[in-house]
């Protein structure tokens, strides 16, 4: 792999990361004053707690093997979803992360077709 496809796999990552956190708002004014204080947030900010081994092999996951967008979302809705269940996640949750994903692209998720050979061995 050369550097530029190393650089596109990281820029994924980081707008899968930027896709599922859009709803973090930066707020340059005050807070609302008619706001209710003791109100819950509409939609509270998913955080994932991960220890830094996992962390290593979630980023070696996005650089060397996840094929598309697609597989980096859900493997970060894995960890929000497991995140939940859990205190924190560690590499005894690695497998349960990233089994099973299936790419959105066609290219990935059909077998070759297998070529008629019949005629040439005739």
């Amino acid at each position: 792999m050369n550097n530029n496809d190393d650089l596109r796999k990281w820029q994924k990552l980081v707008e899968a990361y930027s896709t599922l956190h859009s709803k973090d708002t930066v707020q340059l004014e005050g807070p609302d004053p008619d706001a209710d204080p003791n109100a819950e947030p509409a939609d509270p900010v998913d955080k994932v707690c991960v220890d830094a081994p996992l962390l290593i092999r979630l980023m070696e996951f996005a650089r060397e093997d996840a094929k598309d967008d697609e597989q980096l979302h859900k493997v970060a809705e894995r960890c929000i979803a497991l995140n939940k269940q859990v205190e924190g996640l560690t590499m005894e949750h690695y497998d349960q992360l990233t089994a099973a994903l299936e790419p959105a692209d066609p290219q990935y998720t059909e077998a070759p077709a297998e070529q008629d050979t019949s005629s040439e061995n005739r």
